[in-house]
């Protein structure tokens, strides 16, 4: 039996044809989750070039433990197409950014036995499946609807930053 996964929210944000500071959008993103509380963990980055510019695919694994038995946790997948340096203009000054397109996507998970101890024996399986319907189901709605608002605040976060963006 082992670890429980629950999907607690997905989400994508898409953004088309649009200027953005490339460095400081990357920062932003990450530093948000960790002032949160989550350790972030790039598990990919790949950065290609294409005749219409880079691409780049980006995963990112966001770990929070609630306590022994629970985690909750932001995985998200950032792809962006075909960007390009282009020159902005800023308060009349000329300012190097980037111009592409953006997909991220998240989902927001509940993972549960994160130390996997107990679906090593059908006893534990047991003990498990009586914890989580009688002693972890108050702690767990409590912790789904964290997560919710979690997942929902960066969502909008991610889109504020990216309309702040109205560059020439």
């Amino acid at each position: 039996m082992g670890q429980t996964k629950n999907l607690i929210n997905h989400v994508t944000i898409t953004k088309g044809d649009f200027i953005f500071d490339f460095q400081e959008f990357y920062t932003h993103a990450g530093d948000w989750l960790k002032w949160r509380g989550f350790g972030l963990i790039e598990s990919k980055y790949v950065e290609k070039v294409t005749p219409n510019g880079k691409d780049y695919e980006i995963h990112w694994r966001c770990e929070k433990d609630i306590d022994e038995y629970s985690q909750q946790q932001l995985l998200i997948i950032w792809k962006m197409f075909s960007v390009n340096d282009v020159e902005a203009s800023v308060d009349n000054k000329k300012i190097k950014l980037q111009k592409g397109s953006i997909n991220m996507d998240m989902s927001a998970v509940i993972e549960e036995d994160i130390e996997k101890k107990w679906g090593k024996t059908i006893l534990f399986s047991a003990f498990k499946q009586f914890y989580e319907k009688y002693i972890f189901r108050s702690s767990k709605k409590r912790i789904e609807e964290e997560l919710w608002g979690i997942s929902w605040e960066y969502h909008a976060e991610i889109k504020s930053f990216l309309e702040l963006y109205k560059y020439n």
